[in-house]
């Protein structure tokens, strides 16, 4: 399976789009790289045996970068059984990439990896060909999320599910964050298994994080905790030490409160971004006017 990348009207773009990939792949996600190109993250399955996490680098004219080839180069290393679930630039060409590892062949314990790569495609310098593993704790560590942090290091977001809670299928879970440099360290104050975001009962599920532009982030995620099954939109935002930004609760912030929509289903599906203000813009779909 190949993937192709069609772009706007231009002389540099052939009609059909450009083929950017040529690999069996199962599933890819897009990401910009902060120059006018594209990242490509690929979960190849070449081998047809395990996930490997590849990614691909273009420009703006569609061309590949010098040092990427059409099959890709493997982000996380390519023995490990690696699910990949984000990348974002890191300002100055090159990027971070995160996955699940798979650590055990029966697939019930899954750890997070982070990996800074440049702009050939090669692990930055201080980091291990093998990445970075974000937390190495006894419980199931699900569905990274990254965004920058203004400062040259990267903020990782994920799902946690503490064994003590695990029920069927991954649930319930909460969220937790932590903040490497850009050298693959944890940021001095922040400890090792990062901070828990979410400690009421009821299952959190992460949906997106962005950057506050002062060395902080805002996190979205969807949230059961008032009536089982029905989610509300919740938000937090977190400061540069890791501590809550004052004003801002633990636990988050529900971005609807109206008790009249206590008992909506589907409140969901959520993206924000910043006002420009020191403060955001969040949109959500829910289904008060009948509608899915």
């Amino acid at each position: 399976m190949t993937a192709a990348l069609a772009g706007p009207a231009s002389a540099d773009w052939t009609t059909n789009g450009e083929r950017v990939y040529a690999s069996s792949i199962n599933g890819f996600f897009s990401r910009p790289d902060g120059r006018g190109g594209l990242l490509l993250g690929v979960n190849d399955d070449r081998t047809n045996t395990t996930r490997k996490f590849y990614a691909q680098h273009v420009d703006s004219s569609g061309a590949r970068l010098v040092g990427w080839p059409l099959d890709g180069l493997p982000i996380a290393a390519p023995s490990q059984d690696a699910t990949p679930t984000d990348m974002v630039a890191d300002g100055v060409g090159g990027a971070f990439g995160c996955w699940m590892l798979n650590s055990y062949p029966s697939g019930r314990k899954y750890d997070v990896w982070i990996q800074r790569f440049d702009a050939s495609g090669r692990p930055a310098p201080a980091w291990p060909d093998s990445g970075v593993m974000v937390a190495a704790k006894p419980q199931d560590e699900l569905l990274p999320i990254l965004c920058d942090d203004s400062r040259g290091g990267v903020f990782v977001a994920w799902q946690d599910i503490p064994r003590e809670r695990a029920l069927v299928d991954f649930y319930p879970r909460d969220i937790r964050i932590q903040r490497f440099t850009g050298a693959g360290r944890v940021v001095p104050g922040w400890p090792d298994s990062g901070i828990a975001l979410t400690r009421a009962p009821g299952d959190h599920e992460l949906n997106q994080m962005i950057p506050d532009g002062t060395g902080g982030a805002y996190l979205g995620w969807n949230d059961d905790r008032t009536t089982p099954g029905v989610h509300h939109v919740y938000v937090q935002h977190v400061a540069a030490d890791g501590q809550l930004v004052a004003g801002w609760s633990e636990g988050g912030v529900r971005a609807c409160d109206d008790p009249s929509l206590e008992f909506l289903w589907n409140q969901s599906r959520h993206a924000m971004i910043r006002d420009g203000n020191g403060g955001l813009i969040l949109v959500w779909q829910d289904n008060r006017s009948g509608a899915g």
